[in-house]
């Protein structure tokens, strides 16, 4: 109360534009980072009421979420949602009160229904024809609860302030409320047959609230799949509540088959978008439990194999491979090809990021075999192309073999294997890996035309770890092609959005070598040699230490003749997992680096002999991209 006594303000009631009740909010509580996100969700919330704005605020402040003095607060715990403060829930619940029983029985259907509303839907939802729908509307609008938004062609209407709606809706007991709800569902369903797809959110949001989860849970794995293809976040939204309802009733076969239907899309989901470990172990264990005790071999051998990629973000590597070969083993036992392409393309994968080359091709030149060829493109396994996918990957590792030709085939060959998938299929990541090949090449052009387009289709898809993968790969172009600042812009933005999700995670050690070369370009030295070294201390495998070609670059560039010992040390950390995996390719680019630190330590011998090994290799794989930067060493 003392706090109501020490901030007295006078405020009109009129809604303010978004704008002014911004400026509003910022000059009660300051402009600093923590509050930041303030202004708008208190305009959200409030409706553009200065007093309810006021109201919140000063909630805030009594339960100390907010401290410090007005014009320069700060948020001390997060905000996941702002509640309707106590004294604004009395304000419109004696508003509520004051109304007649027939103007507070069609707030109360209307509440249920949103906080938008249309006459016909609220008459059906009443469901009584002798209820006087139009007086008490008319009741409604007088006492400026609502407002008419459109007459034609049907009269619709909406609350005026959200937290009016919010208020009414909680205000009814919960039998008659879930009774409106369903009435709500049946109504929607009836009026509009063909959008029930479009609808399906809504009319699982109705179903829940009138507590038929089975029946919620239906609609909400239909709307996950409606937008699975334009929004991948929503569609996870929506796979998630589906879950939430199902593992909370009693077993049944519906029950079951809808959960087999669930937990693939979602595992797949907290993949693309980014998850906790824990999250996703707790989802994946919930799913073999119910796969085995249901003898469904297929979805758990569809299980293992998402899972396996799933771990993968979590630099997991062993993991990958004991669930992508429990998948195979499972998906060849059930006789479907689709999930064992997708197994062994997560398998092949696995290999790849052990550096173990030669096994990871064995097992996409299996793949390629199974398929049956190029048609095999349009095989899809929840939104994967194993096919074209196990391609790109094959593709990489053939260009660090040294078989730089080879991969360069799959580059020409992926714009025919995109027309034939279709031009809805997601294949970025496959597009991504075309940039393996030019960097080994040294092929600027291509690389920044390739990794244009994989951004471009990553970004239109909207997988964040796909986007991790294709920043990387424009941010690695940017290198090539000496474009420092350009490739700080592409490597920050895949920085943030691991920090912000977790996906793409197992892309960090590359994300910040790109980085700390491109920052050693631009004359930074101190933060270059910052991020080069945690590049090198985050690679935990084989195929990640080859971050250690470019952590050697750095070193020489920001006046190597200081860091002698540890370029040094360095070369020799980086160069025995290179010569173990017969990593041809990056071994050329790898003894460039050596070469220079013989030059810088004055041993002109050993400088020519890794300048000529190295032009050896590139001449053998056909390789003339990095010849200007050998004559640099020498020069």
């Amino acid at each position: 109360e003392w706090l109501r006594k020490s901030w007295v303000l006078q405020l009109p009631m009129t809604p303010l534009g978004a704008e002014a009740l911004a400026d509003l909010v910022r000059d009660w509580v300051g402009s600093g980072p923590s509050v930041a996100k303030l202004p708008a969700l208190i305009g959200a919330r409030s409706g553009g009421n200065p007093f309810f704005s006021e109201e919140i605020v000063l909630s805030l402040l009594e339960t100390c979420r907010l401290v410090g003095t007005r014009g320069a607060y700060e948020l001390v715990r997060p905000l996941e949602a702002l509640e309707v403060p106590a004294t604004v829930q009395s304000l419109l619940a004696a508003r509520i009160d004051r109304l007649g029983e027939r103007e507070k029985h069609a707030l109360y259907a209307a509440a249920v229904i949103g906080k938008e509303f249309s006459r016909p839907l609220l008459e059906a939802v009443i469901g009584n024809a002798a209820f006087d729908l139009d007086s008490a509307l008319a009741g409604l609008l007088a006492a400026e609860i609502v407002h008419e938004r459109a007459i034609y062609p049907v009269a619709e209407y909406a609350f005026k302030h959200p937290l009016t709606h919010e208020v009414a809706l909680h205000a009814q007991l919960t039998e008659p409320r879930q009774a409106r709800h369903q009435a709500a569902a049946i109504a929607i369903e009836a009026a509009e047959p063909t959008r029930l797809d479009e609808l399906a959110g809504m009319l699982a949001h109705h179903w829940s609230e009138a507590g038929e989860g089975l029946r919620a849970a239906t609609w909400y794995v239909r709307a996950a799949r409606w937008v699975r293809n334009s929004d991948l976040a929503a569609s996870r939204i929506n796979w998630g509540k589906a879950r939430q309802l199902l593992i909370a009733l009693p077993p049944s076969a519906e029950r079951t088959r809808l959960l087999l239907d669930v937990y693939p899309e979602l595992i797949n989901l907290l993949d693309r978008l980014g998850s906790v470990p824990t999250e996703s172990e707790s989802v994946f264990q919930e799913a073999i439990d119910v796969a085995r005790t249901a003898g469904d071999r297929r979805t758990e051998a569809l299980l293992e194999a998402i899972y396996s990629q799933l771990k993968s973000s979590h630099s997991e590597f062993d993991d990958v491979l004991k669930h992508a070969s429990r998948a195979i083993e499972l998906a060849d036992a059930a006789g479907d090809r689709a999930v064992g392409l997708l197994a062994r393309h997560f398998l092949g994968r696995g290999y790849a990021w052990q550096a173990h080359w030669t096994k990871s091709v064995k097992i996409f030149d299996q793949s390629i075999s199974i398929a049956g060829g190029d048609d095999a493109a349009k095989i899809e396994v929840l939104g994967w192309r194993p096919y074209v996918e196990s391609l790109g990957i094959r593709a990489a590792c053939l260009s660090i073999s040294g078989r730089v030709r080879e991969g360069f085939e799959f580059a020409e060959s992926f714009p025919k294997l995109l027309r034939i998938a279709g031009t809805g299929a997601d294949l970025s990541s496959a597009a991504s890996d075309r940039f393996w090949a030019c960097w080994i090449s040294g092929d600027a052009v291509r690389a920044r035309r390739y990794s244009a387009e994989a951004l471009q289709m990553a970004e239109r898809n909207g997988s964040d770890r796909n986007i991790v993968y294709a920043l990387m790969a424009c941010g690695n172009a940017s290198t090539l092609g000496l474009r420092w600042e350009e490739g700080i812009g592409f490597l920050e933005r895949a920085r943030q959005r691991i920090s912000a999700t977790g996906a793409g995670g197992e892309w960090s050690p590359f994300v910040d070598a790109f980085q700390a070369l491109c920052l050693a370009g631009m004359g930074e030295r101190e933060r270059s040699l910052d991020m080069a070294h945690k590049s090198w201390e985050q690679a935990s495998n084989d195929t990640a230490r080859s971050v250690g070609i470019v952590r050697a670059r750095v070193l020489r560039t920001v006046n190597g003749a200081h860091h002698l010992d540890a370029l040094e040390a360095q070369i020799a950390d980086a160069f025995e997992p290179l010569q173990r995996t017969n990593a041809k390719g990056w071994m050329a680019m790898f003894l460039l680096e050596r070469a220079g630190l013989a030059r810088l330590r004055g041993d002109m011998v050993g400088m020519k002999r890794d300048l000529a090994e190295a032009r050896r290799l590139f001449a053998e794989m056909g390789v003339t991209g990095w010849d200007d930067y050998a004559r640099s060493i020498e020069a």
